[in-house]
């Protein structure tokens, strides 16, 4: 309970209050209004909105509205930059442990979205990782895997679900879905019209639809259904429909499982089964370092309206809490606002702590 905002103020009950308890609560001693000021009694919680400035004359009115108790507000400070070198070493992932809420199967609907400022080229002529989520016992590439990435060759970003064999004797079975972005006709308008890249293709010299700070938010949500028409992208809180590419191998046979311990790498992929250390964890750029702020799962697929909120004119905002026409914070599992070391901003899920390793860096907005 904080200082009343107006009215009479009781010495007594300020003195509770900065002690850290309620300004209704006890009392204990009592010091002067002056020792309260200047924090020589107790330290004054900066992170109040309303609270006295230290300097004199002192008077009660200063306390008005003071919260020993107040939080610090969220901040929008930091994102993370994925280093252009290749390797474990070099990586920025976390782990989540076997059972947790964001394993999901191929008939659960889900919401994934994150911040990307892009730093490769129109030259990189390859796959660059967004984000991938995959055992780390797994036994193929193909097991267990949810993932996306943009094909920087042909202008596309696909979204993946896969699940599969060793060496794939068995079978790989996979929903598959891509978005074609520099076609203006037909099943790709809505996408072209979205990301706003023309006839270039997406990288750090033509970046399409951004916020101020050059970012793109991209939303992927997936309703119940095992196929690949069951996943809408939006960019920016624009849809850019359905998938008009669809590449679905026995997606009803794909038998995905939640009961492993998973790791979560963004702008880059896991180790994959049998393949060199060269190609795993592999790189979001060439030229400059591809740049991803506040990343969020949800185990809902968010409606068009909460999506479009997410956006929120280019201005990321706290998901743990309603803003908007954005409510679903209760369906919030994992988010991780890279602001700090420990980066985990809420959610239901067991998120553990994100390893930035090596050149990859905390980058200031």
């Amino acid at each position: 309970m904080a200082v009343p905002g107006s009215g009479t103020l009781s010495l007594a009950g300020i003195y509770a209050e900065v002690s850290g308890n309620d300004y209704n609560g006890p009392v204990g001693t009592q010091a002067s209004l002056q020792r309260l000021s200047t924090g020589a009694v107790e330290t004054i919680n900066t992170n109040s909105s309303e609270r006295p400035d230290g300097s004199t004359p002192h008077g009660m009115s200063e306390f008005y509205g003071y919260d020993h108790d107040a939080a610090a507000a969220w901040a929008n400070d930091y994102a993370v930059s994925k280093s252009i070198t290749t390797g474990i070493g070099q990586a920025i992932y976390f782990d989540t442990p076997a059972d947790s809420a964001s394993h999901f199967i191929q008939t659960d609907q889900f919401t994934i979205n994150f911040w990307i400022k892009v730093g490769w080229s129109s030259s990189l002529n390859t796959t660059v990782m967004l984000f991938d989520s995959a055992p780390l016992d797994h036994a193929s590439n193909n097991d267990n895997r949810v993932w996306a990435r943009y094909r920087e060759d042909n202008n596309r970003l696909i979204f993946r679900m896969q699940n599969g064999s060793a060496g794939g004797a068995g079978g790989n079975y996979d929903i598959q879905s891509e978005w074609l972005f520099h076609a203006n006709s037909g099943n790709y308008a809505a996408a072209y019209s979205a990301a706003g890249l023309g006839g270039t293709y997406w990288s750090a010299s033509n970046r399409g639809n951004v916020n101020s700070n050059n970012f793109t938010m991209i939303t992927i949500v997936k309703t119940g259904s095992a196929a690949g028409t069951a996943v809408t992208l939006y960019w920016n809180g624009v849809s850019c429909g359905t998938a008009p590419i669809t590449a679905d191998t026995s997606a009803a046979s794909l038998a995905m499982h939640d009961d492993d311990t998973k790791r979560w790498t963004i702008g880059s992929n896991v180790q994959h089964f049998n393949e060199p250390s060269g190609n795993s964890y592999y790189r979001a750029g060439n030229s400059s370092e591809t740049e991803f702020n506040d990343f969020a799962v949800w185990d809902a697929a968010l409606d068009a309206d909460n999506v479009a909120a997410l956006y929120n004119s280019g201005t990321p905002f706290d998901v743990t809490s309603s803003n908007g026409d954005y409510d679903s914070e209760s369906d919030l599992v994992l988010y991780y606002a890279f602001e700090n070391t420990t980066a985990k901003t809420g959610g239901s899920d067991s998120g553990g702590t994100l390893t930035v390793a090596g050149n990859s860096n905390f980058s200031s907005l």
